[in-house]
């Protein structure tokens, strides 16, 4: 094959390529209610009221890749506020303080969920609420939209 055929086909398929990555995500955008109805379904869920709490002497891992050793992190309305690599946090609030010698904080590594009220025991057909399949995303169907407070796992 010539070379000027070999770059025409790569220019063909790069094209192809991007038409379909651009179809696909048009269709996705069109199709997905999660892009185009955000407040359909608010939240009600609201944070309980806590006082700031610092965790002290902690290995932290910060999410992009840093290892924080003997490090601070102050968590303000329960969000992080600061974090200290070895030196000490100074506040003029009132804090609870954590000393985690020894121990670790891994924000976003632990998936804390349930199936209480959406896979419900006794197991139903009828039951299954834990995945919505009319798509491959669905970002705006929380659990809390389809929960069943009478699960009998409440109450165990």
């Amino acid at each position: 094959m010539s070379s000027v055929r070999r770059i025409t086909a790569w220019a063909f398929a790069m094209a192809c390529c991007a038409i379909s990555s651009v179809s696909a995500q048009t269709i996705t955008s069109a199709t997905n209610p999660a892009t185009t109805s955000a407040s359909v379904y608010p939240s009600t869920y609201q944070p309980l009221p806590s006082g700031p709490v610092l965790i002290v002497n902690a290995t932290i891992l910060t999410g992009t890749g840093a290892r924080l050793d003997n490090a601070s992190l102050l968590l303000v309305d329960g969000k992080v506020a600061e974090l200290s690599d070895g030196k000490p946090i100074k506040t003029d609030k009132e804090v609870t303080t954590l000393d985690a010698k020894g121990r670790w904080v891994t924000p976003g590594l632990i998936d804390v969920h349930s199936h209480l009220g959406v896979y419900a025991s006794p197991g139903l057909l009828a039951h299954s609420d834990g995945n919505e399949m009319t798509a491959p995303s669905t970002a705006n169907v929380w659990a809390e939209h389809s929960i069943w407070p009478q699960d009998p796992g409440f109450t165990r």
